[in-house]
């Protein structure tokens, strides 16, 4: 996907930064296009392509013309000729191919290629087919290395709030995954979108890009080229569960060492939309030693509390989903619509409080909440996310539960909680398909 007086104009840059240029503005010579296209407009073939669920072995025979230029793999030219495709958002794909053909974005050595593509379905096929190809760790190229606080001040500043610190994009927002994309690519995309040559660009990116230097631009460019984006791998140690799932590192995921995330091969979590959300379940530690042969729980909520508990917690679930960046509460099953379920497991409650009953009857303890993801008409497991968590009476910030009655309690789980359940369902969202190989 190589315009020519890109090329040419990003030489020129490239030039300039050598012999330490600094200063100017970036822009092109050329005119930018007298009539400039709405960003993201709506279109016919574009929603269509959206609506439709791809079918990808069918997009696997149309993805041979495109493997030409971007890979097999799906990871481009290093030299930045030809971007990395494997990983993106299926959303960014659909739009950028529907607007390369409806003239919107201006490429016309892609034209072509994507001309051959019959319609919003095989937009759709392909679109699919690219989604499961798993994006090596270290597949993009880097730039000079130079000055790369100034880059990831810039970024910070003026692209994170988009692009997302790790800059893993937004599906629902077409907003690209640029981290670890290949550093002279990015370069010529910014130089384009200042100059309006490339047509399509979010006008607010245009004016900010354009008023960075020569330099600006190469140092925000070479940041993003060593930005990890979402690159899912599983675990060299890793074991198959019961359920076909593999433990895997994903380089945007929490930092927590308790945090473990685990995901199906080919389980293609980014055609989901929807989410049915199943009651939550509680299961309790039980004392551990050789007097404890009847393995009983240490301490248990009454059922009533119990109940209480895990209506809160499925509440504060639901709520938080509506801010989630990729899906929407639904309540049937169907093509799009994945069932999750909460599980509370190995609750351990150290320090019950019942002298008041306003009071929560969780004092203090620890538990593992446990996501469990399948898809809502088959029951399949497609992921689960596991994470141990703390519960205080104390009054501290970075303490999920505190001595305090019922209506503080709700408050603190619905935004703190639910934020973590919404944040963890996302995180899935955002993660590129282990393939199928994976399994061994």
């Amino acid at each position: 996907m190589r315009h020519p007086l890109a090329l040419l104009c990003a030489r020129i840059a490239f030039l300039f930064l050598a012999m330490g240029a600094t200063a100017g503005a970036v822009r092109a010579d050329d005119p930018k296009p007298s009539q400039p296209t709405e960003w993201n407009a709506p279109q016919a073939e574009k929603l269509e392509a959206l609506r439709l669920e791809g079918d990808p072995r069918r997009g696997e025979q149309l993805y041979q013309t495109c493997a030409s230029c971007h890979g097999a793999n799906g990871v481009g030219q290093r030299d930045g000729t030809m971007p990395e495709l494997a990983g993106q958002h299926p959303t960014v794909l659909i739009k950028q191919l529907s607007e390369i053909r409806s003239g919107q974005r201006v490429n016309p050595v892609m034209l072509p290629f994507a001309m051959q593509l019959d319609g919003p379905r095989d937009i759709a096929d392909v679109v699919a087919y690219i989604a499961r190809l798993p994006l090596p760790a270290d597949s993009g190229a880097t730039g000079p290395g130079v000055d790369l606080e100034r880059g990831k001040a810039l970024f910070q500043q003026d692209c994170a709030r988009c692009h997302g610190e790790h800059g893993e994009g937004v599906a629902a927002s077409f907003y690209p995954r640029i981290g670890g994309q290949h550093y002279r690519y990015v370069v010529r995309q910014l130089i384009d979108v200042a100059s309006g040559r490339r047509g399509n660009a979010h006008p607010e990116m245009a004016r900010v890009i354009g008023a960075y230097t020569a330099r600006d631009v190469s140092l925000v460019g070479d940041y993003v080229s060593r930005l990890g984006g979402t690159r899912s791998t599983v675990e060299s140690s890793a074991e198959r569960t019961e359920d076909g799932l593999y433990r895997i590192r994903a380089d945007n995921a929490r930092p927590q060492s308790n945090h473990v995330v685990y995901l199906k091969p080919g389980a293609e979590l980014q055609r989901y939309t929807e989410v049915i959300i199943d009651p939550f379940m509680v299961s309790y530690a039980v004392a551990s030693g050789e007097a404890n042969k009847s393995a009983a729980p240490v301490r248990t909520l009454d059922p009533a509390d119990e109940a209480r508990f895990t209506s809160l917690l499925r509440s504060a679930f639901v709520d938080a989903m509506g801010e989630s960046r990729y899906f929407r509460v639904v309540e049937e099953p169907g093509p799009t619509a994945l069932r999750v379920q909460g599980w509370i497991y190995e609750l351990t409650i150290e320090a019950p409080y019942r002298d008041d009953p306003r009071n929560f009857p969780l004092c203090a303890g620890q538990m593992n909440l446990i996501l469990n993801v399948r898809d809502s008409r088959t029951a399949e497991p497609l992921a689960r996310v596991d994470d141990r968590l703390a519960i205080s009476c104390k009054l501290a910030s970075n303490k999920l539960f505190y001595y305090a009655s019922w209506p503080h309690v709700k408050s603190e789980v619905r935004s703190t909680w639910g934020s973590f359940l919404r944040g963890s369902l996302d995180e899935l969202h955002e993660l590129p398909d282990l393939p199928t190989t994976s399994a061994r």
